[in-house]
């Protein structure tokens, strides 16, 4: 991932912290941590099945979710900067 799409990444993933407040309260850092296993549950199923085509936009696209994710628990734990 590239600075430009890691900056992107993190744009989004503030910008629906603004626009969805309600989502922190009603998830917390363990609701986000259950949607990261998951993600990470789809992905051991694409490695395990050798049949299945896996593609990299594919793996690409679970490991940007998790790492939005990984941002969101980190706002949720911490809060607002002060």
């Amino acid at each position: 991932m590239t600075n430009a799409s890691l900056q992107s990444l993190a744009t989004e993933v503030i910008t629906y912290i603004a626009e969805h407040p309600e989502r922190e309260s009603d998830f917390g850092t363990f609701g986000i941590i259950s949607r990261m296993n998951d993600e990470f549950k789809v992905m051991k199923r694409l490695f395990n099945n050798r049949k299945r085509v896996r593609t990299n936009v594919e793996i690409r696209a679970h490991l940007r979710n998790i790492a939005a994710d990984a941002l969101l628990a980190l706002a949720a734990e911490k809060g607002p900067e002060k």
